[in-house]
């Protein structure tokens, strides 16, 4: 990959956020074109605006979708998480909202407004913000074994259990660290999750930061899990509900027959199910779900080109987006949805030096490494972290950013570079200290552009031994792992999607130290700021969202400003289906919706 983590993190917002315009802006005239057949520079817009208009295929929901039949998936990449407490990966996403449902969902094609799922209604918020209340529909049943009707209790585990050391949830403390007693929890009771009834959950706040939490309920650690069921499992680290996810208690559409850990996962009806009875807003047409790990992208491609009842979910390498854009553009479809940077360890020298970050940033060729994902129709050159459509990109600085020199040139500019590596101390302007150890996908294209990183670094004089690894490992291994971070220096294989229609989710998890933790680590960098720390946490707490929006605007303006990562992409995600497939996207998560998903011909 391939595929972003949310880590391109994922899920988007409650009823009441701010719309948000999933098309992203044009790139600047002076990119250029895509050898997938974009003709013009107008990236990300490019693409979405020729599915709307009928060139790609458009994936939405439509009637007369049939019903039956078993759906191929194939992918390239192993999952990270398959623990609904634990999963914090884009894949991992697709898997874990069919086969557990959430308290809060969405429709594939509003990725702005969460819609009640095991919640009977929307989010109760008190006058101060203190206070979030959720009423749970009475009649969401889990799978055998466990067999019988989900309640507060079970969602309330769910949240205790996410802090085990056995399960490490990556964003709890992001999002619900204001509940009262969380922070100190290691996975025992939270006092401040309260369950008065079978049916009601109520989540007291030490701060006003009850939009915030409100906005997160759709996220999969509220997917409810039996404690009695499940204690067991989460005794063992890490615990085996991840490890041998067919055991786990179903409330989705679908059940996990059988899993082989980095080769496949089967999945099939939950007898215990009943959409209409039980709200779930999912179709489920399809009666079974054959999901392949492993191979060559590129021969995946292939197989889905030619093949039926078949769709790949990883990142379309180059050649087969070529193909698909040419040749069976009724196949391909595209969503615009986050970013992608290069981390920069900021914990150790060089990178604990501004000026030397900086010099990367300037000599990075941000549009070769754009080439190798396909060129302008897989997105836009980016200048600063949130992405175009999204909230607080314009009060950022829209498409132009901050306007730093260090960013201004998206071919990279080693004048600039060397000028910042003289103020480090380099009176050369060429770096002089021991080689970099930099970790980065194995998969492709994201092993292309490491090698462009590569490339630019050395224009510096940095020397730089590349380690390749798979996509999951390098996340669960060594960039998400502070202890490992200790030894590596550039990260250039991370993305990020949001978690819900909000900046927080773009900028908190990830570049707020406050939020670093041992393992299911969302900040690469290691970057903590306390003024930056201050300025989101501050920002977390406003509930006006033009005033959201202004605020995290302006972080994201200082985060650029001290360059923790370099920004080069806002994603327009290509996806692939055979030719009797009628893939839906989730929009919310910029991948198929398989739950939406069915064959024209079972």
């Amino acid at each position: 990959m391939s595929n972003t983590p949310r880590r391109r993190a994922l899920v988007l917002g409650l009823a009441g956020a701010l719309t948000l315009g999933v098309t992203a802006c044009g790139s600047s005239g002076s990119e250029n074109s895509s050898a997938s057949g974009s003709g013009s520079s107008g990236g990300a817009t490019d693409a979405i605006a020729q599915v709307k208009a009928g060139k790609f295929y458009n994936g939405v929901p439509a009637d007369g979708q049939k019903k039956g039949g078993t759906l191929k998936v194939l992918q390239s990449e192993n999952f990270e998480h398959v623990d609904p407490g634990a999963m914090y990966f884009q894949i991992d996403y697709m898997l874990g909202t069919i086969v557990h449902r959430q308290l809060y969902t969405y429709k594939p094609n509003d990725p702005t407004t969460a819609v009640p799922d095991i919640a009977a209604a929307a989010p109760v918020i008190s006058k101060d913000e203190k206070t979030v209340t959720v009423k749970l529909r009475p009649n969401v049943m889990f799978s055998p074994p466990v067999n019988r009707a989900v309640t507060s209790a079970d969602v309330k585990y769910a949240f205790e259990r996410g802090l085990k050391p056995s399960v490490a949830n990556g964003y709890e403390g992001a999002y619900f660290n204001s509940v009262k007693g969380l922070t100190a929890s290691k996975g025992g009771n939270i006092p401040g999750i309260e369950t008065p009834d079978k049916t009601t959950i109520v989540f007291k706040l030490t701060k006003p930061d009850g939009a915030t939490l409100a906005r997160a309920l759709a996220l999969p650690l509220t997917s409810p899990v039996p404690e009695s069921y499940a204690k067991g499992f989460d005794a063992k680290t890490p615990s085996t509900y991840d490890q041998d996810p067919t055991k786990q208690a179903f409330t989705g559409p679908y059940m996990i027959k059988s899993y082989q850990s980095g080769r496949s996962v089967q999945l099939v009806r939950n007898p215990n199910w009943d959409g209409a009875a039980s709200g779930d807003p999912r179709p489920a047409y399809l009666d079974q779900i054959d999901w392949s790990v492993g191979g060559d992208s590129n021969v995946i491609g292939r197989q889905v080109a030619s093949g039926t009842n078949v769709l790949q979910t990883d990142t379309v390498p180059p050649a087969i987006l070529k193909q698909f854009a040419t040749k069976t553009p009724q196949q391909l479809t595209f969503t615009a949805l986050g970013n992608r940077y290069v981390a920069l360890n900021t914990q150790k020298k060089p990178f604990s030096d501004l000026n030397v970050r900086k010099a990367v940033a300037a000599v990075l060729d941000r549009t070769a490494m754009r080439q190798t994902r396909g060129g302008p129709l897989t997105g836009v050159t980016a200048t600063h972290f949130l992405y175009p459509g999204g909230p607080g990109f314009e009060q950022a600085g829209g498409v132009d950013g901050t306007g730093a020199d260090f960013l201004k040139n998206p071919s990279g500019d080693l004048a600039v570079a060397e000028k910042y590596m003289k103020a480090a101390g380099y009176s050369s302007g060429k770096y002089t200290g021991p080689a970099l150890t930099v970790v980065a996908s194995s998969e492709q294209p994201a092993r292309n552009t490491s090698l462009v990183v590569q490339n630019s670094l050395e224009k510096l004089g940095f020397k730089v031994n590349l380690r390749s690894v798979g996509h999951s490992t390098m996340y669960s291994k060594f960039c998400n792992v502070p202890q490992a971070m200790k030894s590596v220096d550039v990260c250039p294989s991370y993305g990020w999607l949001p978690d819900f229609s909000d900046a927080q989710p773009m900028l908190d998890p990830t570049f707020n130290g406050e939020n670093i933790v041992p393992t299911n680590n969302s900040n690469p960098s290691l970057f903590d700021d306390k003024a930056i720390n201050a300025q989101l946490d501050k920002a977390s707490e406003l509930v006006d969202q033009n005033q959201r929006n202004a605020a995290f605007g302006a972080a994201d303006k200082a985060i650029t400003g001290q360059v923790p990562a370099v920004p080069w992409l806002w994603d327009t995600l290509a996806a692939i289906q055979g030719k009797n497939v009628h893939g839906v996207s989730a929009q919310w998560n910029s991948a198929w919706d398989l739950s939406y998903t069915s064959l024209d011909t079972p």
